[in-house]
């Protein structure tokens, strides 16, 4: 398979940015998030009611690993909501 990820972090929320949605609320997979160089979502300081839902970090569609070079998830915002993503923990 071939990489085709960012070269940087995948999904960067930033600023004071509040209320974005990245994946979906429903129970189904919503966005991939793999194959970067750095984190796959990463969410800064002073953002806030955010959230990542029911995404595929750091894996293929089928649940194979496709790492990125960072962590799955980075959140140094408050009250942002991550729950339901599909990733593996880090080594």
């Amino acid at each position: 398979m071939r990489r085709l990820g960012n070269r940087a972090g995948g999904v960067l929320i930033g600023g004071t940015a509040r209320k974005n949605l990245i994946g979906d609320v429903n129970s189904r997979p919503a966005n991939l998030i793999s194959g970067n160089n750095g984190n796959g979502v990463t969410l800064r300081q002073r953002t806030h009611g955010n959230r990542v839902v029911n995404n595929y970090i750091g894996l293929d569609r089928i649940g194979r690993y496709l790492r990125n070079t960072g962590r799955a998830i980075v959140n140094r915002g408050s009250n942002n909501t991550i729950k339901g993503n599909r990733h593996r923990p880090p080594r």
